[in-house]
């Protein structure tokens, strides 16, 4: 998948505190991602040596970016439903070596689904990425599309087949 690494150290993840509902859906984040690093059946990793244990391991071991994407996008459920805020997926490099998945949050009432990667849009939507770090971080979507060292495909929106039969809204 990508490596994010690198640019990382450069764009920072946002604070939730100030954005209404975007505070509630980083708390289900957090418990989500702190659900999976207790969670005793599975082994969850992250960032390129964690896929690399993913790919090679398979089985109890979890950890591609898509497999963080569905895992989020499941966890964020009951917080969407009670902020009215939707989700979707965003992929970039889709295709390539560098191809990467995460989880995509926006108000409805401020964003509309065909905006959102459009400026000055970039920054009124947010990605859930734990992918790189193993960690709940959040970036606005300008900065998250910042971080891929090599981008050979532009970003778009994807839909996420979610377990509770939703699939993630465009």
């Amino acid at each position: 998948m990508l490596a994010l690494s690198a640019c990382a150290a450069m764009i920072k993840p946002i604070k939730s505190n100030n954005i209404d509902g975007l505070q509630v859906i980083h708390e289900a984040y957090r418990k989500t991602v702190h659900s999976a690093h207790n969670d005793s059946s599975q082994s969850w990793n992250n960032g390129r040596l964690g896929n690399i244990i993913v790919n090679i391991n398979g089985g109890e071991h979890k950890g591609l970016c898509y497999h963080w994407q569905k895992l989020v996008y499941n966890g964020i459920q009951p917080a969407l439903v009670k902020t009215g805020w939707e989700a979707t997926g965003i992929a970039i490099n889709e295709g390539s070596f560098f191809e990467h998945h995460a989880v995509l949050v926006y108000d409805p009432g401020i964003i509309g689904p065909n905006e959102i990667l459009e400026e000055p849009y970039k920054s009124n939507s947010y990605v859930l990425d734990p992918w790189s770090s193993g960690e709940p971080r959040i970036y606005t979507t300008a900065d998250w599309l910042k971080l891929p060292l090599t981008i050979k495909k532009p970003a778009r929106l994807t839909r996420i087949k979610s377990s509770a039969s939703k699939t993630g809204s465009l």
